[in-house]
């Protein structure tokens, strides 16, 4: 298992370095302004830019889940100001949300205000619920995170929207790698492993998803 979390890190650097050589170039033939290229040829240099995006996306998670399963992701836990990093997170999600009419309220219970944790994997797993509750929204949907105590020196955090939900079969399956629990067949794009990272990341800081 330890040789397969280091072929898999190991692997995912080496992909990179040719991955962003085709990014790099796929945008300047979009913005050559000396020789432009075709009108009809920019759906396909855009093509070539979103699968280079949503191929970086997957070796940077698999990258992230060889260095858990190894023991080499490193964690700076320190006082996070929750409320800033959720507005940091929602800013990434934003543009989506919008152009697809959802909208996105927040309650923050007095007192959860401050969490221990790394701010950086903190923001990961935030921006990872939230990106899935909007995928997976409907047109015209809600998104609501609320907080509240759990324990004395606990905060529960949940992300609750209006997308289709899941069975009792797929809640089964739900934090299995690369299992897209059948939305592989849809058209929004993913790799099956963020809801993975995020619980592992989740149980390296003490808690838990």
């Amino acid at each position: 298992n330890r040789a397969k979390s280091d072929c898999l890190s190991r692997m995912s650097h080496e992909l990179r370095t040719p991955l962003n050589a085709i990014l790099g170039f796929a945008q300047l033939l979009e913005l050559d302004k000396r020789q432009p290229i075709a009108a009809e040829q920019r759906p396909w240099v855009a093509q070539i830019q979103q699968a280079g995006w949503h191929l970086l996306e997957m070796i940077n998670e698999v990258l992230d889940l060889s260095r858990i399963e190894s023991g080499n992701l490193k964690l700076q836990i320190e006082p996070i100001n929750l409320n800033e990093l959720l507005n940091a997170s929602l800013a990434m999600v934003d543009a989506d949300a919008k152009r697809r009419g959802i909208t996105i309220s927040t309650q923050l219970a007095d007192g959860t205000g401050v969490l221990l944790g790394d701010a950086t994997r903190v923001k990961q797993i935030l921006v990872n619920l939230l990106s899935n509750a909007v995928k997976y929204n409907t047109d015209g949907g809600r998104i609501h995170i609320g907080t509240r105590h759990a324990g004395h020196d606990s905060v529960e955090l949940a992300v609750t929207d209006t997308g289709l939900g899941m069975t009792e079969a797929q809640l089964a399956e739900l934090f299995q790698a690369f299992n897209r629990l059948g939305r592989e067949a849809s058209v929004q794009e993913g790799t099956g492993i963020g809801l993975v990272i995020s619980q592992r990341l989740a149980e390296l800081m003490g808690g838990s998803l």
